[in-house]
């Protein structure tokens, strides 16, 4: 583990200082995506599910850039929730890219509980408790406390006003 673990930092450092693929960091501001992409091929808000209820709650913002897709969702005007797609399994260089830019001064390591199906599924937990998984398919998602806090804040208000909650 403790092998696994100096090679994973050693490859983290060393693809730190190699020029981004997918830049789209956590923290980062709508307009600040927009400078780096251009507009954003599609705009749409996340729905958080309440008791069954889909509740549109956060903007969602959607690139194409040099194969990737990269979505970021927004909290309080900032990217608190990122997907990188890519299909297939990265090479290991791609996640301690991808994971170094979404430091935020703070460390990535394996998440002790992650499966042993590193070819279908893979996490992370940072230093501060954002976490970041790799799912085949789907890509690497970095959430940060900031959307875990928020998303929690508009469950809470929607379960204290369920009479609210439009009826199906």
């Amino acid at each position: 583990m403790a092998k696994t673990k100096r090679r994973f930092n050693s490859l983290l450092l060393a693809v730190m200082l190699l020029p981004s693929a997918a830049p789209a960091r956590v923290g980062e501001t709508e307009t600040a995506l927009t400078k780096e992409f251009g507009e954003p091929t599609t705009r749409a808000m996340q729905n958080v599910m309440v008791k069954g209820k889909l509740i549109p709650s956060f903007p969602k913002l959607t690139y194409l850039h040099e194969g990737w897709k990269i979505t970021c969702i927004l909290v309080d005007e900032k990217c608190e929730r990122t997907t990188y797609g890519r299909d297939g399994v990265w090479p290991e260089e791609e996640y301690a890219r991808v994971l170094g830019e979404n430091a935020q001064g703070g460390a990535w390591s394996d998440d002790p509980k992650g499966g042993k199906l590193r070819t279908v599924k893979r996490s992370w937990i940072r230093s501060d408790g954002a976490t970041a998984e790799w799912r085949k398919n789907i890509g690497l998602t970095v959430i940060t406390p900031a959307f875990v806090e928020a998303e929690k804040a508009v469950k809470d208000k929607a379960r204290n006003n369920l009479r609210i909650l439009p009826k199906d």
